[in-house]
């Protein structure tokens, strides 16, 4: 995909399924999928997670679905449904936040270095 979420180069199924054949056997514990562009077309990433969940349930391993949240722990998706804010500042977006320290987020990523207690969601005071 590029930037547009157009597809430059159509998915390798087989290859796909052939790695996923080999998790069990290489010992892997668990599996995240995350493909560049995949925010404005999402297509081969969920083709991607169902051809590995399909073939893992075939080897009769479980595929539990969990979410990184903004303080770095795990959820589940029933959580993250009903507490999405929790998810605000994780993943590729988080990084923009950090360092943290003593629970203050960090404007760094808009070029400012000061640290404060307010947490703001498009311009919405959520916490502060």
């Amino acid at each position: 995909m590029n930037v547009r979420g157009e597809v430059l180069l159509p998915l390798d199924e087989a290859a796909v399924a052939r790695v996923a054949g080999e998790l069990d056997r290489h010992g892997v514990e668990s599996v995240a999928i995350g493909l560049l562009h995949a925010y404005v077309n999402p297509h081969h990433e969920r083709r991607i997670r169902d051809i590995v969940a399909r073939d893992l349930e075939a080897a009769g391993i479980a595929c539990p679905l969990f979410l990184m949240t903004s303080g770095g722990g795990m959820t589940t998706l029933a959580t993250a449904l009903r507490f999405p804010i929790r998810l605000v500042e994780s993943g590729p977006s988080g990084g923009a936040g950090l360092p943290r320290r003593g629970g203050c987020g960090r404007n760094r990523g808009r070029g400012r270095n000061e640290a404060t207690s307010e947490y703001r969601v498009d311009r919405v005071n959520l916490i502060g």
